[in-house]
């Protein structure tokens, strides 16, 4: 699920979990 946090995607929209966001900023 890394990949819909830089790519724009319609998931990437949707309020993510606290487990995912963290992941998102260390993804980029």
């Amino acid at each position: 699920m890394a990949i819909n946090c830089f790519r724009p995607s319609p998931l990437s929209k949707l309020p993510l979990p606290p487990r995912i966001r963290p992941l998102c900023s260390a993804s980029g």
